[in-house]
């Protein structure tokens, strides 16, 4: 959910609120593991964030542009467990996961980068693009993980 304001040059500033859901997958190969003979673990997890982004759109006919840089609060987070055993047997566990050592980061810096197509209705628009983000901040604060979300995304919207 975004708002505008419309500068003299055309362009708009924009405020926004909106989620955004990054994860991470780790994968550990055991080998047989007695008693029991787990072969592997998948686990992946997946942090979620309310975002507040500013930014502006810059038109060029009905292409626009629009970068962004927000402020996340992470809220929840979940983490989703597969044991492939050796006789090929999958257990599967969905669990909420509270990453509470002190490395990982309840806040996030996000940028955004849009590039869209705007396609005219009556008193209305159709928005069309591409949406991009990378994290300007470590999820987790270790040396040994250099983890920074990035993502690209189909952007489809309504303009009143």
């Amino acid at each position: 959910m975004t708002g505008a304001y419309r500068l003299e040059d055309g362009s708009k500033v924009t405020l926004g609120l909106g989620w955004l859901m990054t994860g991470d997958k780790i994968d550990v190969n055991l080998g047989e593991f007695p008693p029991v003979t787990l072969d592997r673990i998948e686990l992946a997890y997946s942090y979620n964030y309310a975002v507040l982004p500013l930014g502006f759109i810059y038109n060029f006919g009905p292409i626009f542009v629009h970068p962004e840089v927000g402020l996340g609060f992470n809220f929840a987070n979940r983490v989703r467990r597969k044991d492939f055993l050796t006789n090929g047997d999958v257990f599967r566990e969905v669990e909420e996961y509270d990453p509470s050592f002190p490395t990982f980061n309840r806040w996030t810096i996000p940028a955004f980068l849009t590039l869209g197509y705007e396609i005219p209705l009556k008193q209305s628009a159709l928005l069309v693009g591409l949406k991009g983000y990378y994290s300007l901040n470590r999820l987790f604060e270790e040396e040994r993980r250099k983890d920074r979300y990035l993502g690209l995304g189909l952007l489809v919207g309504y303009r009143i």
